[in-house]
């Protein structure tokens, strides 16, 4: 496959662009470009005014800002001495300190008087009265006999979070329709009381006829962070407006998904638990139900044969009588013992005198106080734990949306769940190629194509492009920038990473991609290890003439990885229950991640279960199946 050149780091638009002697009026009201005269802070007042100046600037251009220094605000060049410009500069740069971003000198250019008189300025450039104009020196870098005056232009970049900024988790919300799983995530991210007419979900929404049938439609995504002491970060914390700020101020962050309970999305509530690859899985069940309706108990049963560890949430304490609740509660308490646990990996399984594999006995256990907590969270999560006792513990906690009841009691229990298999996790999928799924696709203006998705094996880097080289020539000066390195020479543009994006066709090939930039809640990264959901902004030859689908994969490989693609394959099949014949020629709806494909078993085979005496002792069937694509 033909190589192609990585894309180049754009260096931002600025209003030197087909301008000449001077700058269009400065936009106070929006943009990422600030007009100074000077930048000579010298009360402590003033120098916040800077900065919480810069901070807006930065808003405004996603992390991004370009100073202009020597001119005014009607964009005329005033020019600073040498001296003076030294002062602003390590002003600019004290300011980007306090904000933990970066100063690039994008153009330094000298500017002669075209008058005498006096050239002083008030410091915020609030008023041009006796500002001299000056203009381009048409010979930069000869002798000059006036004074030297340099304008100079800045380019402020907020730094890339480093990676383990913080620890994540992902929580799903499943459950019947009705349960309060909205308004229960609204409640938890904004802080906000739910009204009892749904006031808290309205922010979570996605859709208008979600809006009108009060039913979830799509996957939506919220976070709420806590910081080390365990104290809740979210949108009713001070100083907290965005998913940045949430994850700057927090030493964990949980991610909370929201899926649908009404049986017409069920497809879509699967896509949310296998493609977004949850932690945990939380069964939210309304008080008032007086028991246990189909729909919980479909997503309870999907969650456990997806091994995701769930714990309960019994919503709507508020409205709900004495006697609806205990019946509630003893129905869950039944259907939990009965179904039994979701366990990650081997723990607490052990194997019969027959052979038979015997799983740890799934313990409901109703939360009551914040003293329970850790105990309860223990027997929940710690493999240790559950190995020793030989049993699960399955919290339930009782809450109320509308009054807040028992909301910190759930608060405090995010936050004591660990990662699970984070050591394993990290050790043996970080050292494997990058296998990154699909999930979610953007087209975004100026940048072109964002995927989001999930790292399961490997790390991704952004591209090794450090610098770039930009000249813009005009009739009256040549100027000159470049983005240099920290020893001061032109970086050059390298990339070690060689990865691909597929299958983009039925043949199973697939496309050389490079990934420009990497962000995470939100937050700019410079790469993302196995295990983390991140969106990526990539860029590749034939990438506007491909459909980008959910479901494709971006994959770490030295050559096209073709192979790995395939249309038929093997896979043991346990039928639970089946009222027809299971056998060739069967057709059903394979769910692999976000991929839903419908496919035809090809071949069969019985398979021996551990401990099986003969065939008509079993009460399900295990096979080992061929199963192809139908085409």
């Amino acid at each position: 496959m033909a190589a192609f050149q990585l894309p180049s780091i754009p260096i931002e638009l600025s209003p030197w662009v087909n301008h000449q002697g001077s700058l269009p009026p400065e936009v106070d009201i929006e943009g990422n470009i600030e007009y100074k005269l000077k930048l000579i802070a010298t009360a402590p007042d003033r120098f916040e005014h800077l900065v919480t100046q810069l901070k807006w600037r930065l808003s405004e251009g996603h992390g991004s800002a370009i100073y202009e220094i020597g001119v005014a605000d009607d964009g005329s060049f005033v020019g600073l001495s040498p001296q003076d410009m030294e002062v602003s500069l390590q002003t600019l740069h004290r300011m980007a300190d306090f904000l933990k971003a970066d100063v690039t000198i994008l153009r330094r250019v000298s500017v002669e008087s075209t008058q005498q008189g006096d050239t002083s300025t008030t410091e915020d450039g609030s008023g041009t009265s006796g500002v001299v104009r000056r203009r381009l020196s048409t010979n930069i870098g000869s002798p000059q006999t006036d004074p030297e005056y340099l304008v100079v232009e800045a380019r402020v970049t907020s730094r890339l979070a480093e990676e383990h900024h913080f620890l994540e988790i992902r929580v799903a919300l499943v459950g019947g329709p009705d349960a309060g799983k909205s308004t229960l995530l609204g409640r938890l991210a904004h802080g906000i009381a739910d009204n009892g007419r749904g006031k808290a979900r309205l922010n979570l929404l996605r859709h208008r006829h979600e809006i009108s049938t009060g039913r979830t439609s799509s996957i939506s995504h919220e976070i709420i962070g806590f910081t080390a002491k365990g104290k809740t970060v979210n949108y009713n914390t001070t100083n907290i407006s965005s998913w940045q700020e949430v994850c700057e101020s927090s030493a964990k962050v949980v991610t909370l998904l929201d899926t649908c309970g009404h049986p017409r999305f069920l497809k879509t509530t699967i896509s949310g638990l296998t493609g977004h690859a949850p932690d945990y899985a939380c069964l939210v069940v309304d008080s008032r139900v007086g028991g246990v309706n189909e729909m919980t108990r479909e997503h309870l049963a999907l969650s456990v044969a997806l091994g995701l560890p769930t714990f309960v949430v019994v919503t709507k304490m508020d409205v709900a009588t004495r006697d609806q609740l205990r019946a509630t509660v003893t129905a869950l308490m039944g259907l939990i013992r009965t179904t039994g646990p979701s366990v990650s990996g081997e723990a607490g399984v052990t194997t019969g005198p027959n052979g038979e594999i015997i799983l740890p006995k799934a313990i409901p256990v109703i939360v009551h106080n914040e003293k329970d907590l850790e105990t309860i969270v223990k027997r929940f999560s710690d493999d240790g734990a559950i190995n020793e006792t030989k049993s699960v513990a399955i919290p339930i906690l009782l809450l109320s949306s509308v009054t807040g009841e028992n909301v910190n009691l759930l608060e405090r229990f995010l936050f004591l769940l660990p990662k699970p298999s984070l050591d394993n996790q990290t050790s043996v999928g970080s050292q494997e190629p990058a296998c990154y799924q699909v999930e979610e696709i953007y087209s975004i203006p100026d940048i072109g194509t964002v995927v989001g998705g999930f790292l399961h094996t490997g790390r991704i880097e952004i591209h090794g492009i450090a610098g770039v080289l930009h000249e813009t020539t005009h009739s009256s000066t040549q100027m000159v920038s470049s983005v240099i390195d920290q020893q001061g020479g032109l970086a050059q543009t390298t990339n070690s990473m060689r990865l691909y994006l597929g299958p983009v066709d039925r043949d199973g090939s697939f496309i050389p991609v490079v990934v420009k930039s990497i962000h995470r809640q939100r937050m700019s990264m410079r790469s993302i290890e196995s295990g983390q959901t991140a969106t990526l902004a990539i860029e590749g030859p034939g990438l506007s003439r491909v459909k980008v689908r959910r479901g494709m994969v971006v994959l770490e490989s030295d050559t096209d990885p073709r192979g790995t693609c395939c249309q038929t394959f093997e896979a043991v099949i346990q039928v639970l229950a089946h009222d027809g014949l299971f056998g060739v020629g069967f057709q059903g709806m394979i769910h692999c991640g976000s991929v839903h494909q419908n496919a035809r078993v090809v071949g069969i085979e019985l398979l021996q279960t551990p401990g099986q005496e003969d065939e008509a002792s079993s009460t399900n069937r295990i096979f080992s199946a061929w199963i192809g694509r139908r085409v």
